[in-house]
């Protein structure tokens, strides 16, 4: 494995947390994903590592959007770590229409 100069501990996690074989994020990766990708589930919810997956995001990006959506009540998570599920609150539905 190559190295790679690192600048802080987010990029580091970054790096640390990408497959070799991972593609790059596709440029609808952004937080707003998280949404629709919710919004498009039958029950409004999913594990938060195939959500991750589906959204395309690496792993501080969608800590950090999770945690934001979380703080505005648009989505829950519940679970023990590593066994998390996201679920679409009836206001992040509302927001995923638009987003």
């Amino acid at each position: 494995m190559a190295s790679k100069p690192v600048g802080n501990f987010s990029a580091f996690l970054d790096y640390m947390n990408k497959p070799d074989d991972e593609p790059a994020p596709a440029a609808s990766a952004s937080p707003p994903r998280i949404l629709r990708v919710l919004a498009s589930t039958n029950t409004r919810q999913m594990a938060e590592t195939d959500l991750r997956r589906a959204c395309g995001m690496n792993l501080a990006d969608f800590a950090r959007a999770v945690d934001s959506f979380k703080s505005a009540n648009l989505i829950s998570v519940s679970g023990p770590p590593g066994d998390e599920v996201v679920v679409l609150t009836d206001i992040g539905a509302k927001v995923a229409q638009v987003a």
